[in-house]
């Protein structure tokens, strides 16, 4: 039976990092099979969206995936707070639009276009 030619890209990349990326990076067998698990559901379920295959199942798997992977490993919650309490450059331009479109109440136009 022939290899993939991807099978072999696997092989080179597995000889140059080692023979697990475990070994590698510290990280254990269990949490590298829980990896490839989540990133075979986010792919199978992504695709299925956007195939339009059962819709509401594919969304719910991928929102309850990202949860699991956002509790895991992204806690953005825990992260400092930079800003120093000012809101943050975003927020403000936002505010400041916002502003500026409250501000133009009425517009007159001097003439119109006719097609």
């Amino acid at each position: 039976m022939r290899r993939s030619q991807s099978g072999r890209h696997m092989d080179l990349v597995r000889g140059a990092l080692g023979d697990t990326l475990s070994d590698n990076l510290g990280v254990d067998a269990q949490t590298v099979a829980l990896v490839r698990l989540n990133r075979a559901v986010q792919v199978v379920v992504g695709g299925a969206l956007a195939a339009g295959k059962l819709p509401r199942v594919a969304a719910l798997a991928l929102a309850v995936s990202l949860v699991a992977t956002t509790l895991a490993d992204h806690r953005f919650w825990e992260a400092a707070d930079d800003t120093g309490g000012r809101p943050s450059i975003p927020w403000r331009i936002h505010e400041a639009v916002h502003h500026a479109r409250a501000g133009l109440t009425h517009v007159e136009i001097p003439f119109a276009i006719h097609g």
